[in-house]
């Protein structure tokens, strides 16, 4: 019975999103709607040349103007986070291909993403590289158990040096 709703429910969504793409690629349509189905299809580079008229129009608004960074990155972020999810590693020439930028834009704006623990991934400049590290329930436990483990052998030398005193 779930399945079958599930089923259904994925058909219905890829109709929809069928339709959205017809009707506001073709028809130009609401910025924001286009632009959600512009990163769902992965047309990354699209998106950034449409986010950065936005960006523009935000700038003008004398409110919203403060907060244009956080913004921007906050996006930024999410974008990258969806790119880098299906790969297990990927070349930053390719993630700058795939974005319109430049290898060290994409490299310095990770760095910093990755620095305020907002992207999982390490970046081996080497090679080039981005390696991702996805966090998950099994391995959090496993580092906490490793901590704990080493917090309780501290102790015990601690203990035994005590005793030998």
């Amino acid at each position: 019975m779930e399945e079958g709703l599930l089923d259904e429910m994925r058909k219905r969504m890829e109709e929809e999103i069928k339709k959205l793409d017809e009707n506001l690629f073709e028809e130009g349509g609401d910025w924001e709607k286009k632009n959600r189905l512009q990163v769902y299809q992965g047309l990354y580079k699209s998106f950034f040349s449409e986010f950065s008229g936005l960006t523009e129009q935000i700038k003008l608004h004398h409110h919203l103007h403060p907060h244009i960074r956080f913004y921007m990155r906050e996006v930024r972020t999410v974008i990258y986070s969806q790119f880098l999810e299906s790969y297990k590693s990927v070349t930053m020439e390719a993630m700058a291909t795939a974005f319109g930028v430049t290898v060290d834009f994409i490299d310095l704006e990770l760095s910093r993403l990755i620095a305020a623990g907002k992207l999982h991934c390490k970046i081996d400049k080497v090679a080039g590289v981005l390696e991702t590290n996805r966090p998950d329930a099994k391995n959090a436990l496993y580092q906490a158990t490793i901590k704990q483990g080493d917090f309780l052998l501290d102790r015990i030398q601690n203990l035994s040096r005590v005793i030998d005193l």
